[in-house]
C-alpha cells in the first residue's frame, strides 16, 4: 500500500514538473518582455540575457508614453472597447435568447443567415461598412471604430447554445406571475447567461483590443490612434528604425488589460466552457 502511494506521489511530482516546464516555455516570451521593459537598450541585447534586471529603470515607459503617445492611445482603446462591449454583449445575448425561446416567421432562415456570417471573412465587409460609417460622419471617431463590431454571428450563435439550457418552465412560471417579456429577460435570462456573457466578453474584448485592420482604415489623425496602431508606429518610424526602448514597454502596457480581464473573470470563463456541453 505504501509502495503504491509512493509510486503515485512520484508520478504526480513528475507530472507537475512537466507541466511547470511547459508553462515556463509558453510564458518565457512574456517574462522576457516584462524583464526587458525595465532594462536599457544596451542590456536588452546582452548574451546571455539577464532575466532579473540588475538596475530597474522606468525610462523606457517614459519614452513609450511620450514618443508613442501611449497614454492617448490607451484612452482610445479603452473607450472603443467599453463602447463595443456594452452593445456587443447586450445585442448578442438578447438576439440569441429571442431566437431560441420565441417562435416567429422566417426563424429558420434567420438562423441560416447567422451561421452564414461565420463563413465570411470580416475584411469582405469593410468596404460597405466604411461607406456607411463615412455617410454618418463617424470616420476618425470612437463610435466609428466600434460600430462594425456591435454585432457578430459568433456571439449570437454562442448565446443561442447557452439559451437552450434555460428551462422553459421557469419562463412560463414568470409569465403566469405577470412578468413582462423584457423583465423576464433582464431578471431571469441574463443572470442564467452570466457565465456565457463573461466568456463572450473576454473573447470580444481581446479581439477589439488587438484589432488593427479596421482601425487602420478609419483612423486618420494621430489623436485617434489605438494601441495596435501606436505599436506599429513605434515598430517602424519615418527613418525605418525600430524604437525598441519604447516598443517593449508599450507592448507590456497593451497586453496587461487583457491578462487582468482574464484573471478576474477566469472562473466564469471556465464555467462557460464546462457547461457548453449541457443539453437544453
Amino acid at each position: 500500500m505504501n509502495t503504491q502511494k509512493a509510486s503515485r506521489s512520484w508520478l504526480d511530482f513528475v507530472y507537475l514538473l512537466g507541466m511547470a516546464a511547459v508553462a515556463f516555455v509558453l510564458l518565457s516570451p512574456v517574462i522576457w518582455l516584462v524583464s526587458a521593459s525595465f532594462q536599457g537598450p544596451g542590456e536588452i541585447f546582452k548574451v546571455p540575457f539577464r532575466w532579473i534586471p540588475q538596475h530597474i529603470s522606468l525610462e523606457n515607459y517614459k519614452n513609450a508614453w511620450e514618443v508613442g503617445q501611449i497614454g492617448r492611445a490607451l484612452w482610445n482603446s479603452v473607450s472603443v472597447s467599453v463602447l463595443m462591449l456594452v452593445f456587443h454583449l447586450f445585442l448578442n445575448a438578447f438576439s440569441g435568447y429571442v431566437i431560441v425561446k420565441y417562435s416567429f416567421k422566417f426563424k429558420s432562415l434567420m438562423i441560416v443567415f447567422v451561421l452564414a456570417t461565420l463563413m465570411l471573412p470580416q475584411e469582405i465587409t469593410f468596404l460597405p461598412v466604411y461607406n456607411l460609417v463615412k455617410s454618418f460622419g463617424l470616420v476618425d471617431s470612437h463610435l466609428g471604430l466600434a460600430i462594425p463590431f456591435f454585432y457578430s454571428g459568433f456571439g449570437v450563435f454562442l448565446m443561442m447554445q447557452f439559451a437552450r439550457a434555460i428551462p422553459d418552465e421557469i419562463l412560463e412560471s414568470a409569465r403566469i406571475d405577470g412578468c413582462s417579456e423584457y423583465r423576464i429577460f433582464f431578471r431571469i435570462a441574463l443572470p442564467l447567461l452570466k457565465s456565457a456573457i463573461a466568456a463572450l466578453g473576454i473573447m470580444a474584448f481581446s479581439f477589439i483590443w488587438n484589432e488593427y485592420a479596421w482601425a487602420n482604415i478609419v483612423v486618420l489623425s494621430d489623436q485617434m490612434r489605438t494601441l495596435p496602431i501606436s505599436l506599429t508606429f513605434l515598430a517602424k518610424s519615418s527613418d525605418n528604425s525600430v524604437k525598441i526602448s519604447a516598443l517593449i514597454p508599450a507592448s507590456v502596457i497593451a497586453m496587461t488589460p487583457v491578462m487582468l480581464l482574464f484573471f478576474i473573470f477566469q472562473r466564469q470563463f471556465v464555467e462557460s466552457v464546462a457547461s457548453s456541453g449541457v443539453k437544453g
